[in-house]
């Protein structure tokens, strides 16, 4: 979040703090699968593992058009500031990718 504050202080920008409707998404797909479906904490457990990597994907993809048009506008400090940020994502997203591997191999092993 520093980086991103930082880049927003760069620009002469004040950063304000928005609803994401694409979060907002991924919380509702929970709720309504929980609700409707009633899973057994073992799917439960597996639709989360699988749900965790929605987000890191999704903030991935919003750093990188970021990072776009800050190239646009010329701004390598900026540039600078969300690509790490954007590196950052793709750790997390491994993370969640590897824990969904793990998860997935347990199960082909019980």
């Amino acid at each position: 979040m520093k980086n991103v504050e930082q880049a927003f202080e760069k620009l002469g920008e004040r950063p304000t703090a928005e609803k994401c409707p694409g979060i907002e998404g991924v919380k509702q797909e929970h709720d309504d699968f929980v609700a409707k479906e009633s899973p057994s904490q073992d799917v439960l457990d597996l639709f989360l593992t699988g749900a965790v990597r929605a987000p890191e994907h999704y903030e991935i993809a919003a750093y990188e058009g970021l990072v776009t048009m800050a190239e646009a506008m010329g701004e390598a400090e900026v540039v600078e500031l969300l690509t790490d940020n954007t590196r950052a994502g793709d750790d997390g997203a491994r993370e969640a990718e590897d824990d969904w591997e793990a998860t997935r191999a347990g199960r082909r092993r019980a």
